[in-house]
């Protein structure tokens, strides 16, 4: 199902100068986090790389403390350029996430995401979905803040042309995490500056089903969702997420 409205999205960063600034819808705000940075290379939250090799091996090892979310789009091979001419400093370019409601208010309170965001001055450069991206966990904070949690462990299953990314129940974000929680899924691609982008956006389904969705119902394969899961919130959920995961692995 293709967004018909503005994605409300937001993060917090403070460059080393002290300066710190939000991006909450297209607008920037400041005095809104302690975590300080100059580079992209030197974010709290970057996940430098995992083998695919070893991931599998941790996927074949999952443990009853492992949330496995899956995102699966029409294509997971595109060359992507990051940090395009037209897109403005400090803005998200590229994002694709999982996000939940773990207290049935009807919020999404807590987000599993792959997201890249333009630093200041950068230049453009080619890459793959994970080469320029970050992964962890959002924290909604109200009024359209979030704040970083974790990193998380990501890779591309190319057979099944999904993104696959674990977090831990154990991490202080996942205390109200259960089987009767709901998640979405969103993309989003920042095209030319903040009036030419689009955007992909799912149902709602319960956890441990898949989610399904229409495929080329936007222009861009690499954010064409086509479906997703999130598993992990019980022994019951588990054993009918291991068919998918069992794919996955193939």
């Amino acid at each position: 199902m293709k967004a018909t409205y503005m994605l409300i999205w937001a993060a917090c960063f403070t460059w080393v100068n002290g300066t710190s600034f939000a991006v909450q819808n297209n607008i920037y705000a400041t005095g809104c986090s302690d975590n300080t940075v100059t580079s992209y290379n030197d974010m709290p939250f970057k996940v430098e790389s995992f083998s695919e090799s070893t991931l599998i091996n941790e996927q074949l090892a999952t443990t009853e403390n492992e949330i496995i979310v899956t995102l699966s789009l029409k294509s997971v091979s595109d060359v992507l350029t990051f940090n395009k001419v037209t897109t403005p400093d400090n803005a998200l370019e590229y994002s694709w996430e999982v996000k939940i409601d773990t207290n049935s208010d009807q919020v999404y309170d807590l987000s599993i995401a792959l997201k890249h965001f333009k630093f200041p001055e950068a230049s453009p450069e080619e890459g793959t979905i994970l080469s320029h991206t970050q992964a962890n966990t959002w924290i909604y904070n109200g009024d359209y803040s979030w704040s970083f949690g974790h990193p998380v462990e990501v890779y591309i299953d190319y057979d099944t042309k999904s993104i696959v990314m674990t977090a831990l129940k154990s991490w202080d974000e996942f205390n109200q995490f259960d089987s009767q929680d709901t998640f979405t899924i969103n993309s989003y691609y920042m095209v030319s500056g903040y009036e030419n982008s689009s955007a992909d956006t799912t149902g709602v389904e319960t956890v441990g089903n898949v989610l399904n969705d229409q495929e080329s119902d936007v222009s861009y394969s690499f954010i064409d969702i086509v479906g997703g899961n999130v598993a992990g919130a019980s022994n019951e959920q588990r054993n009918s997420i291991t068919p998918i995961i069992q794919m996955l692995l193939l």
